[in-house]
């Protein structure tokens, strides 16, 4: 529901982990429990969509800008003294966030990107999210 928004957790929170491996989906759903998520997919790093869950109604658009972020956030690397950028938070005036999360798995790059409102989800569980998505696709 557009404008609706929750507040974001404090330092309190139980750490969000994922034991083992499993589907992506479920993988992917784990996020849903996060306070303001909206959408998140995981796609290669040419933006085809490979699993998403969440509000189906921007995934395909997601999973297509993430080739984008990750283009700049290459180019970003090649013009300025950053070393490898490995996430970029996109921040609007209505306080919707994308996040995109690069990660390489046997030289093929992905991208875990998420729609959240007022705030990026917090990073533990952007990290946990990858490390179980590794251990599934690895």
């Amino acid at each position: 529901k557009k404008g609706s928004v929750v507040p974001v957790p404090t330092e309190e929170t139980e750490p969000f982990e994922i034991t083992g491996s499993g589907r992506i989906t479920d993988i992917l759903a784990r996020l849903e429990t996060m306070p303001n998520f909206r959408t998140s997919v995981l796609a290669d790093s040419q933006g085809l969509q490979i699993a998403g869950v969440g509000s189906a109604e921007y995934q395909e658009e997601m999973a297509a800008l993430s080739g984008v972020a990750e283009t700049l956030a290459n180019r970003v690397t090649e013009m300025l003294p950053f070393d490898r950028i490995n996430r970029v938070h996109i921040h609007d005036t209505n306080e919707l966030v994308l996040s995109c999360r690069f990660f390489t798995l046997h030289s093929e790059g992905y991208v875990l990107s998420s729609m959240s409102g007022q705030s990026p989800l917090p990073r533990d569980a952007e990290n946990a999210v990858v490390e179980a998505l590794e251990r599934t696709l690895g």
